[in-house]
């Protein structure tokens, strides 16, 4: 919602209360296991010092991803209180979260700025860019939308271990890709999810717009950052990124190839811009001759649309693929994940 400027504005007030964890989240004994009670301390006085009059509203809203954005799609109440019990089944299910903002709205229409997000657990938030090398093109340093154009993306997320769905793929998406947060302390891995490549290397949440990405179960840290793709070499961030819950930190990887833990772990793909390199089939660490075996199989049986051994994103497994493998086997790159 848009602040509007108005007879009495209370938005500077409002926002020194709301970024100061207003915003609580309990699961009160007594209530249903799909229960969760949100409250939040009132508004009383708006930017001049004077006591608010006439009614206060507070909008509330709420999502299954952290840095979700507020809108009619993801609104849940509006109330003169400050407290709302919540009942929703994803609540009682483990695998899936619930995260809520609130806003508060005075009597002339005033809005104040969002509260920070509380949920169910502990989240972090990160933006990361990468670029893969098979869909690359160094004329529009770009990678390419093909397999979302000619309708052949999975909508589902090809990593079983982080699944998600998308109905409605975005249109300048490249492929999925799967992120990871390595413990700095540990090397165990802290929290992971499918996310959305976009043709320009940002990472996004499923609207391909979001690039706010929400690591659930994740504390406030240092963390390596990893990512795996289904035909390219994985590769593991060299330096530590803190995180935590607000002004989530940029991890480009395609700016320096210091960058990637592990030596020749990225690619030029051309002057000054790195890229992952590709035709690692069975995602062993290598591009060999493992990855030919499997691209053997799969274009004597003709596969087409979404397939890994369509190295070059064509939508088809033919012999274009095994040019691309040969050119990058000869060069014999690897990269293992400690």
């Amino acid at each position: 919602m848009k602040f509007s400027k108005s007879r009495k504005s209370c938005r500077r007030g409002l926002y020194h209360i709301l970024m100061t964890s207003w915003l609580f989240l309990a699961f009160a004994p007594g209530f249903a296991q799909n229960t969760a009670i949100i409250s939040w301390r009132p508004v009383t006085h708006d930017t001049s010092g004077a006591l608010e009059v006439g009614p206060l509203y507070y909008n509330l809203f709420c999502d299954s991803i952290p840095a979700f954005v507020p809108g009619v799609n993801n609104f849940l109440a509006a109330t003169t209180d400050t407290q709302y019990v919540h009942s929703d089944p994803m609540l009682a299910d483990s695998t899936r979260h619930l995260f809520y903002v609130v806003q508060a709205v005075d009597f002339w229409g005033n809005h104040s700025a969002w509260s920070d997000t509380v949920g169910e657990t502990s989240f972090v938030l990160a933006r990361v860019k990468v670029l893969l090398q098979a869909p690359y093109s160094a004329d529009g340093d770009s990678m390419s939308t093909f397999l979302t154009a000619s309708g052949k993306m999975a909508h589902a997320s090809p990593y079983p271990t982080s699944p998600r769905s998308c109905p409605n793929v975005p249109a300048g998406t490249t492929d999925w890709i799967w992120l990871q947060l390595r413990d700095a302390d540990t090397g165990n891995v802290a929290a992971q999810g499918s996310f959305l490549l976009e043709r320009d290397g940002r990472v996004t949440e499923l609207d391909g717009g979001n690039e706010q990405l929400g690591f659930v179960g994740a504390a406030e840290g240092d963390y390596q950052i990893v990512i795996r793709h289904r035909n390219h070499l994985a590769v593991m961030a060299r330096p530590l990124i803190h995180l935590g819950r607000r002004g989530a930190a940029l991890y480009d990887f395609t700016a320096d190839s210091s960058a990637y833990w592990g030596r020749d772990a990225a690619v030029e793909l051309k002057t000054g811009v790195w890229g992952l390199w590709t035709a690692d089939l069975n995602q062993d660490g290598w591009v060999s001759t493992a990855d030919y075996d499997r691209w053997m199989l799969a274009a004597g049986e003709g596969r087409v649309g979404y397939q890994v051994e369509d190295v070059n994103f064509d939508g088809e497994v033919t012999t274009r693929d095994y040019i691309l493998w040969r050119k990058i086997m000869e060069r014999g790159p690897s990269s293992k994940i400690p």
